[in-house]
Parts: C-alpha cells; structure tokens; sequence
C-alpha cells in the first residue's frame, strides 16, 4: 500500500519565527531526544546557513525516487522536505532535477536520509541539503512504492509531518507540533541563561559564580579527592 497525504498542518508563523531567534544547541543543553544523527551534514559546510520550516516528509524505497517529487507538490514555501530511504546507502535520490523543483515550490531545505548526487551543481544553486554522503549511482522514477506526508525515520529520529525542523552546521533538531509551544519557552529560558554566562565572563567574575559544576559536584556521592 501506498499513502499519500494531502493535508500537513502547520504552526503558527509568529512561533516559527520565535525558533528562528534562537541557537538549536540550547536545547541541546536541555534535552536528550530529537536530534537527528551526525552523519547527516550540509554539502555546503562552507555557506551552511540556519534553517527553520515545516517538515513534509516522503518515504522511498532504495530505486524509486516517485514520492520524492510528490511530496514536493503539498508544500508551501518555507518547508523543509525530510525524505526517509530506509538505511540506503548507495542510491542518490537528491541531485539537480529535484533542486531545481524544490526552488521552484520555495522550499528551504532538504534533508535525505541517504545520500546526494550532482553536488557542484547543487552548491552554485545556493539550496541547502542536508545528506549522507554522496553518490553517482542515482535512483529512477519507477512508480514502485512510497508513502508522502507520513510519520518517517530519519538520521535515527521520529519525523512526522507538521513537525518543525531546525537544521544549521552543528546538526537537525525536530520539533514536535504538539510541544512546539513547550520547546520554545525552554529554548529562550536557555538561551537567556547563556547571555546571563556570557555577561559573567565579560564582568570577569569567578567560575563559581558564573557555571554551576562546583554545586554539581557537591551534591554527588562517593566523591574521593587526591591530594
């Protein structure tokens, strides 16, 4: 069976927008869970630039690129196109034909759980992708299988359509829909903590005033000192 989704609900742009404002690792100081793995990186890590869209996501098998160009057609300018190849190593599903189409739709990004193709072309568009590797071994449109706007696994992650993606040079972070509300309050709180640091440092204040291992420590048990 084969899913086609035609409808993806979207956050509000004024909460986007709030997300664009903030580093991703913030939330790398608070949470464990929805970054995508570190094999998945910019081709262009010199012009890499930070990314915020919606996620519309297509999942493909191995040879059969179809659902790619699909799921391209229920997206609005801004989204980011998060594509699932099921651990495929060895096909390129993403080259010039499908930048030039994601342009034309005014996406963002693309991330691919898998690898690219035509990269020098790709770089002179200025799009940003977000890939496994590379590859001149491509997939064909076949129309064998796939699904379109779907919950999907990418870079080790839960992607489900309408989720928020944040990509820049240091990694992807997915944001759920249902707690986008939640993850922006704990992103500026961190955020604002960071500046409250960085204040300390330019004020030359002692270490213990301005990071918090020393208090770390002293709460832990079984601590032996060498002296």
């Amino acid at each position: 069976m084969n899913i086609i989704n035609t409808k993806v609900r979207r956050l509000d742009k004024t909460l986007i927008d709030r997300f664009k404002k903030i580093s991703p690792s913030e939330l790398g100081h608070a949470l464990e869970f929805g970054f995508m793995n570190n094999d998945i990186v910019p081709l262009n890590k010199e012009k890499c630039m930070y990314v915020v869209g919606t996620a519309i996501t297509a999942r493909i098998p191995a040879t059969d690129s179809t659902m790619v160009y699909k799921a391209m057609t229920y997206s609005k300018p801004g989204d980011v196109l998060v594509i699932d190849m099921q651990g495929e190593k060895r096909h390129a599903c993403w080259g010039e034909m499908t930048t030039l189409t994601a342009k034309r739709f005014g996406l963002a990004a693309v991330v691919v759980d898998g690898p690219n193709t035509d990269s020098e072309e790709i770089k002179a568009s200025g799009f940003p992708v977000f890939s496994k590797g590379q590859s001149n071994l491509t997939t064909k449109i076949c129309g064998f299988k796939g699904d379109v706007n779907v919950p999907i696994c990418c870079g080790g992650t839960v992607v489900c359509p309408g989720d928020l993606i944040l990509a820049n040079g240091d990694g992807i972070v997915v944001i759920p829909y249902d707690y986008a509300d939640k993850l922006i309050l704990l992103a500026e709180t961190y955020e604002q903590y960071n500046e409250i640091d960085k204040a300390g440092f330019e004020r030359n204040l002692p270490l213990t005033e301005i990071m918090s291992f020393e208090k770390k420590i002293a709460k832990m048990n079984d601590v032996y000192y060498l002296e």
